[in-house]
C-alpha cells in the first residue's frame, strides 16, 4: 500500500476530527467554565492546525530537488519536532495558568463552581470518537508496516487526548458528590484546576520524548527505533560474508533512512562487482519494508 496516500487520507480525517473536538471543548467551556475543557479544546485545535502542515509535508517529502537530492524528509522531522514543542507549550501554559488559580484560591479569592452536566456529555462523545481514531490510526499504519512517523505521532496524540478525557470525566464525577459543608469542599472551586495540573504532569513526558527523538534525527544521530535498527542490522549480517570485519551507522530523518557500512579492507575478500551485488541484494531486501532507504558501502580507514 502506498505510504503517501495512506498518510494523506488519514491526516485529513485527523483535521476534521480535531476541529470537531476543538469546537466541542470550547462550547463545553462556555457552558461550564471548566479550564480542563478549555485545555482540551486548545489542544485539539493545535493538533488540527499542525496536521494541515503535516498533509503538505507528506505530499512533498519524496520529491528530490537540487537542495535535497535524496528527498525532503528533513521537513517531516522538523514538523514532528515543532508539533512536540507546540504540545509542550500548551501543557506549560495550562499548568502555569491553573497553578495561579490554585494559589489565588488559598489567598482568599473564591472561584465560581463549574457546571457539571455538560461535561458528562462531552466526555462520552470525546471518548467514543478518540478511541475510534486511535484504532483507525494504528490500523492504517499497520497496513504500511508502521513506517509512517507522522501516523505514529498522530496516534500518540489521540492516545493522550483519550486518556486526558477519561481522567477528566472520572474526577469531575467524583467532585459532583462533594458537599459545600465538606472538609474537602475546596475541590468544588479548584478541583478543575487540580485536574489540569495533574494531567499536565502526566502528559509532559510524551512531547519531551517526541522532541528528543526529532532533535536526534535532525542532528544526524543514530536511529532510535530499536526494532527498525535490529531489522536493518540483521539484513546486513545475513548478506556480508563471514570473517569480514565491518561497522555500521544507521540514521533516520522523517521516513528517510541512511545506512552506511564500513568494511575493513584487511578482512574483505570481495571485488568491486561482488560489492555492487552485495549492495543490490541488501537494498532489494530492505526496500520491501523501508520505501526510502539509501545504503552506502565504504572502507574503514585508520586515522
Amino acid at each position: 500500500m502506498d505510504i503517501q496516500k495512506t498518510e494523506n487520507k488519514t491526516l485529513w480525517v485527523t483535521v476534521v476530527a480535531n476541529i470537531i473536538f476543538a469546537l466541542a471543548g470550547w462550547i463545553t467551556y462556555k457552558f461550564t467554565g471548566s479550564q480542563a475543557m478549555l485545555l482540551d479544546g486548545n489542544f485539539s485545535f493545535a493538533l488540527g492546525f499542525a496536521t494541515l502542515i503535516a498533509i503538505f509535508i507528506s505530499k512533498n517529502k519524496h520529491k528530490k530537488t537540487a537542495t535535497f537530492p535524496f528527498g525532503q524528509y528533513v521537513y517531516e522531522a522538523a514538523f514532528v519536532l515543532s508539533k512536540g514543542l507546540l504540545i509542550l507549550g500548551i501543557i506549560v501554559m495550562a499548568f502555569s495558568q491553573n497553578l495561579m488559580k490554585v494559589i489565588n484560591y488559598f489567598q482568599g479569592h473564591r472561584a465560581t463552581p463549574i457546571v457539571m452536566i455538560p461535561i458528562y456529555y462531552y466526555v462520552i462523545f470525546i471518548l467514543i470518537t478518540t478511541f475510534s481514531l486511535l484504532y483507525y490510526f494504528k490500523t492504517q499504519n499497520k497496513k504500511i508496516n508502521n513506517r509512517s512517523s507522522l501516523l505514529l505521532v498522530e496516534a500518540e496524540s489521540a492516545r493522550i487526548d483519550g486518556l486526558l478525557t477519561i481522567v477528566t470525566g472520572f474526577v469531575f464525577f467524583l467532585i459532583s458528590f462533594i458537599s459545600k459543608d465538606s472538609s474537602i469542599n475546596f475541590l468544588i472551586y479548584i478541583g478543575d484546576s487540580l485536574i489540569v495540573l495533574t494531567m499536565c504532569l502526566f502528559m509532559i513526558s510524551s512531547p519531551i520524548g517526541i522532541i528528543k527523538n526529532s532533535f536526534i534525527e535532525l542532528s544526524g544521530g543514530s536511529i532510535q527505533n530499536k526494532e527498525e535498527k535490529t531489522q536493518i542490522e540483521t539484513c546486513i549480517t545475513n548478506h556480508i560474508p563471514e570473517k569480514t570485519d565491518y561497522e555500521t551507522f544507521i540514521s533516520k530523518v522523517g521516513s528517510g533512512y541512511l545506512v552506511v557500512i564500513y568494511l575493513n579492507p584487511t578482512t574483505i575478500n570481495l571485488n568491486i562487482e561482488a560489492i555492487k551485488q552485495l549492495h543490490k541484494n541488501m537494498l532489494k531486501e530492505l526496500t520491501t519494508t523501508f520505501k526510502s532507504i539509501k545504503i552506502e558501502i565504504g572502507l574503514k580507514l585508520e586515522n
